[in-house]
């Protein structure tokens, strides 16, 4: 259940809330069945294994799905602010050399491939699995490449020191393409969690 974050060994109940976005609850097991339905879209495509797949929207439940999506099929997610200019954006794009772009539109409406034949991945460690962009106050952006096992080091280190993590709820409203937004939600899930996204912070819908 949810490899990439939680780990082979940690049971947890599979019917229990993972994700809350707006009118939308998912349990665990829907979220795995999700960022595997993902996955199957980026394997007919032939991304596998190194691609590099950006991400520049804001924060969603098929955004997380598809970052999960990109570990579990060993690519690279590029995750990139998108308050920025076209013009810095298309440059971290090309600099990035990425195989495919997911904007707002994209991730709403992500084909899911339901096909059960497709080949099963399981993430390499030691591969690099996302590109975690500076903010640009020294000038344009640039990337932190974080391999899964730093990445995977981080969030279950971070969630041990979060005490009744697993019987509570976190409320995730900064973006995912900046490091607290996206630890923010991993630790929710690995310690178990329930993460409530917000497509970003209001303070009227923070507060309700």
């Amino acid at each position: 259940m949810l490899p990439e974050l939680i780990g082979h060994n940690l049971i947890v109940d599979p019917h229990k809330p993972a994700v809350i976005y707006k009118d939308q609850q998912v349990s665990y097991q829907q979220l795995d069945q999700l960022v595997q339905d993902i996955a199957n879209t980026l394997i007919v495509n032939d991304w596998t294994g190194g691609h590099k797949i950006a991400i520049i929207a804001k924060n969603s439940l098929n955004y997380f799905a598809l970052y999960l999506a990109c570990k579990r099929t060993n690519n690279i997610a590029v995750l990139i602010n998108w308050r920025l200019p076209e013009s810095v954006q298309s440059s971290l794009l090309s600099q990035a050399d990425v195989s495919a772009v997911y904007r707002d539109n994209d991730i709403a409406n992500i084909s899911r491939d339901w096909a059960s034949s497709t080949p099963s991945y399981e993430s390499d460690p030691n591969a690099d699995g996302l590109f975690l962009y500076t903010s640009g106050t020294t000038g344009e952006p640039k990337a932190a490449v974080i391999t899964n096992a730093s990445r995977s080091f981080l969030i279950n280190r971070l969630s041990k020191l979060d005490p009744g993590i697993e019987n509570g709820h976190r409320i995730c409203a900064a973006p995912f393409y900046h490091q607290n937004g996206l630890s923010t939600m991993e630790n929710t899930l690995a310690g178990t969690g329930t993460a409530i996204v917000l497509n970003e912070f209001d303070p009227e819908v923070y507060l309700k």
